[in-house]
């Protein structure tokens, strides 16, 4: 994201700030339902006549489609999840904020449509990622559905390379183990795997014929003593080691490349108890904001809304500002997990191509690419380690930031617990977007022009 977008963004935002400490006519607020808050408010400003009737339109466009574009559900349908929220936060630190939103008795959305917003059901009786049921579900399709879609499927699903598939699949050859090697009923959780190993297989093949070719020419080079730079000179002694390494990548590149995807996967799936674990150990986590809830971009959204709504009351300005900024965090966010798959798909075609980059890597002066393709490789599981790192420590903040802001009685520090809010998610999420890139060039170094 351009700065000059993020200034855009932060400016809406310090217009929604402007609006919490706003005077409001708060006989006319209803949280709950901040639609009839805005018509009630039209009502009482028009006669009933076709300025009332168009203007009710006109705000019903700007309100309804597009925020049921972004989450899937109406604004008031969206509010009406207070209840399952509150009910979800456990802990004594979260006391305050809980009794505050539960006051509000917002309950009147069903806990199937909740539990939607808030990305809770994913699972089936067995404990597995549930597409189907996802779905089916009122979030499905709308912007929401679709940053929760690519958070699953990264999460739940793992790359289609696994060690011991290659393995099993060698064993299937062996003439004793073979047989029984087959009829073991294994569950790799991913339909493409056969698929990809077979299109390994394939370059594997093209790499050791490549390979015949790059001997031939290797031993053209010996005979004729030709110099690498000013220094080195084809040897048999030099050239040897290279093709013996070439020739063992070759044949073990789809588990080498496997074990550091899976690693990488581990890292993203894992993310949320590496940085809960180093946080309590230093005394600097509260256990209590790692709960599901807030792990969703719904659930935290649904809390920024009744935090601004709640203080400075509902008008179609503030609406629209509302949605707007809603909509580009869940944007963010899509981006974010989208960048993360681009990191896997390319993981995956580094590991389809490793056996002719080993190759190439083989023709004397040419062994830089053997260790490009590893640093390489750890750059984009450190990639993909580092979005899902930075996404939940913006969710910790983010809510860190709303709690803070609570007391018995009332709110206290608005202006930072909204600011700092949006603050966060927005820069947040826009480093986790460009921490690949970093990583990339701090390990790969500068690309070369």
């Amino acid at each position: 994201m351009s700065k000059r977008l993020a200034q855009s963004i932060l400016s809406l935002s310090f217009v929604a700030l402007l609006s919490v400490f706003a005077p409001a006519a708060h006989a006319q607020l209803n949280v709950c339902n901040p639609p009839q808050s805005i018509f009630q408010k039209l009502q009482d400003s028009f006669d009933r006549n076709i300025r009332e009737t168009a203007i009710n339109h006109a705000t019903s466009l700007v309100v309804d489609w597009t925020f049921s574009s972004a989450t899937g559900v109406e604004l008031s349908e969206y509010m009406g999840c207070s209840t399952y929220l509150s009910e979800q936060m456990q802990g004594a630190d979260l006391a305050d904020m809980r009794n505050r939103v539960a006051s509000y008795d917002c309950g009147q959305t069903d806990t199937t449509t909740c539990q939607n917003v808030m990305n809770q059901y994913a699972f089936d009786a067995n404990g597995n990622y549930d597409r189907e049921r996802f779905a089916q579900g009122k979030v499905s399709g709308s912007a929401l559905g679709l940053a929760y879609a690519l958070d699953n499927s990264l999460k739940y699903e793992p790359l289609p390379v696994n060690t011991a598939y290659f393995f099993k699949d060698y064993a299937y050859r062996l003439p004793i183990v073979g047989e029984k090697v087959l009829a073991a009923d294994v569950d790799y959780r991913h339909t493409l795997i056969n698929s990809v190993l077979g299109i390994w297989k394939i370059t594997r093949n093209a790499a050791y014929a490549l390979m015949a070719i790059i001997m031939l020419y290797v031993g053209i080079t010996i005979i004729m003593r030709k110099q690498i730079n000013q220094k080195v000179v084809v040897t048999v002694q030099y050239s040897l080691p290279k093709i013996i390494l070439a020739l063992v990548l070759i044949a073990f590149s789809y588990p080498i490349g496997a074990l550091m995807a899976s690693l990488a996967w581990s890292l993203f799936y894992s993310a949320d108890d590496i940085i809960r674990t180093l946080g309590q150990a230093s005394g600097a986590v509260d256990p209590t904001l790692w709960t599901g809830i807030f792990k969703s971009v719904g659930g935290i959204l649904l809390l920024v809304l009744l935090f601004i709504i709640s203080t400075g009351g509902i008008s179609i300005v503030l609406v629209v500002l509302l949605v707007i900024l809603a909509v580009v965090t869940i944007g963010l966010n899509v981006v974010a997990n989208f960048k993360a798959l681009m990191l896997y798909l390319k993981m995956l075609i580094s590991i389809i191509t490793a056996p002719i980059t080993f190759a190439i890597g083989a023709i004397p002066g040419n062994e830089d690419k053997t260790m490009e393709w590893f640093k390489q490789m750890a750059s984009y599981g450190l990639g993909v380690f580092a979005i899902s790192v930075c996404i939940k420590l913006v969710h910790m903040f983010g809510v860190t930031a709303i709690r803070d802001s609570f007391n018995q009685n009332m709110f206290a520090g608005a202006m930072f617990g909204v600011f700092g809010f949006l603050f966060i998610f927005i820069y947040g999420y826009t480093f986790a977007i460009k921490a690949p890139e970093k990583i990339e060039r701090a390990i790969m170094g500068p690309k070369k022009r």
